[in-house]
């Protein structure tokens, strides 16, 4: 489990620093997030931008078309490639702590 303090280092996770690169921003340099006003929650990663993945569904098409270490590879990042979306432009912030 990932803490939101690994001593002596504050960690911010999930900080925008542009806004999503959809609709006219697709493929365009980025501009600045829409600023909040409130104290924002920083303690989850943001999404992952999206992945042309394999398919690994069934093991013995896959191991045709991949060796075994890409294999499993693949399957120990399918717990973090699950949250994707085109919004995946934030920062995660580690920070000396005091």
């Amino acid at each position: 489990e990932l803490n939101s303090r690994l001593d002596p280092v504050e960690v911010f996770r999930g900080i925008p620093y542009a806004s999503p690169p959809i609709g006219d921003l697709r493929y365009r340099p980025p501009i600045a997030p829409v600023s909040w006003q409130r104290v924002r929650l920083a303690d989850t990663f943001g999404p992952v931008c999206p992945q042309r993945l394999p398919d690994i569904e069934n093991y013995t098409a896959a191991l045709e078309n991949m060796p075994l270490g890409r294999y499993m590879q693949i399957q120990r990042m399918m717990t973090f490639l699950g949250n994707q979306s085109e919004d995946c432009l934030s920062l995660n912030l580690y920070i000396p702590g005091s």
